[in-house]
């Protein structure tokens, strides 16, 4: 377990240095639970990924767990007038998994003082672990940002 967090940690290292919109701000690399979480910032907004054990989340597949994040990100960012799903493929490190991601647009997110807010959450399932990423950008812009990201750590929208 330990050295499947360490190898998404270097990833999520590499991924950020290949692509330098965003710089590592937080990191909780191997907590008690077995879940670690990678916080990014960048210009336009930040990027948080997540590996946590399936037990841990409760989800029994990627697409329950987006499912399930919904209501809490409609919760916490109030009114949107899009939300869209879509199919995630992973491919990295001779590991390939499939996932499911949904995007919305907050028109007055209360997370940001009542302006708009693009969010982005998906998730993967590589053996026992959830490897999931949340986005949250203040210009539309910054989701192109987040999927050159993600696509330097393995991850594309399908």
């Amino acid at each position: 377990m330990k050295r499947a967090i360490l190898w998404i940690f270097a990833l999520a290292l590499l991924g950020a240095l290949g692509y330098a919109a965003f710089r590592l701000h937080e990191a909780k690399p191997v907590q008690a639970d077995g879940s670690a979480q990678f916080i990014y910032h960048g210009k336009r907004g930040f990027i948080t990924l997540y590996h946590e054990p399936r037990a841990l989340v409760g989800a029994a597949s990627p697409a329950a767990y987006v499912q399930a994040s919904c209501s809490a990100m409609e919760k916490g960012n109030g009114k949107f007038d899009s939300k869209s799903f879509f199919s995630l493929r992973y491919d990295s490190g001779g590991k390939t998994a499939s996932g499911r991601g949904v995007v919305y647009h907050f028109v007055h997110s209360p997370e940001l003082y009542g302006k708009q807010i693009w969010d982005e959450f998906g998730s993967v399932q590589i053996g026992a672990f959830y490897f999931s990423y949340r986005g949250s950008f203040i210009e539309k812009s910054g989701l192109d940002d987040l999927a050159a990201f993600l696509r330097s750590i393995g991850i594309r929208k399908a």
